[in-house]
């Protein structure tokens, strides 16, 4: 296998079974984006460890909070980016550069808001790129993995109950369709 074919399957491992993950953006509330995949995750049972990034927490959500994506302890294998654009491209090349291989990013303010924000976008894939992290994203609702309780998502869907774990997989090109998909058969079971 090539190196490069060695570093997409390790992303895309990471990206939908990591072991360790870290909220860039990070919030005590777990109804903001950057708190609702903690709260969402502690529920859930997740089977890997959270870093809770945020400059002016030292505790979020009952885990130890780290001011910088440098301080962790750890390379997570993944990581939640919930920061503003300019941040966001920040954030990721700080997870980069500690050799972390996939990120979900929630930021907006990207390619859907026009020139500038495709220029900004180029910039956040480029800046991926050259650390070799596989991106979800931006402007992105999210992923979930319910055999290991991985939901890097701030959808309200599964406020109402969880999914069951099983052998079926949903693909969706908008996280609200695939958050309506997931109710209607949710309430359908």
């Amino acid at each position: 296998m090539s190196a490069a074919a060695a570093s997409s399957a390790r992303g895309i491992a990471a990206l939908m079974a990591p072991k360790s993950v870290a909220i860039v953006g990070a919030s005590a509330d777990p109804s903001r984006i950057g708190g609702r995949p903690i709260a969402t995750m502690l529920r859930a049972g997740f089977k890997g460890t959270i870093y809770p990034v945020n400059p002016n927490r030292t505790e979020i959500q009952g885990l130890k909070a780290y001011a910088s994506v440098a301080d962790l302890p750890a390379v997570p294998d993944a990581a939640i980016v919930a920061v503003p654009g300019r941040q966001a491209i920040d954030a990721i090349a700080a997870l980069g550069q500690r050799g972390t291989a996939a990120a979900v990013v929630f930021s907006s303010g990207f390619a859907e808001t026009g020139e500038d924000g495709a220029a900004l976008q180029e910039e956040l894939l480029a800046t991926a790129r050259r650390y070799g992290l596989r991106l979800l994203g931006p402007n992105c609702l999210g992923v979930f993995n319910a055999t290991i309780g991985w939901y890097p998502i701030f959808s309200t869907a599964f406020d109402g109950g969880w999914p069951r774990a099983g052998r079926t997989a949903v693909v969706s090109q908008s996280g609200a369709f695939g958050s309506i998909w997931y109710r209607w058969h949710a309430s359908a079971a």
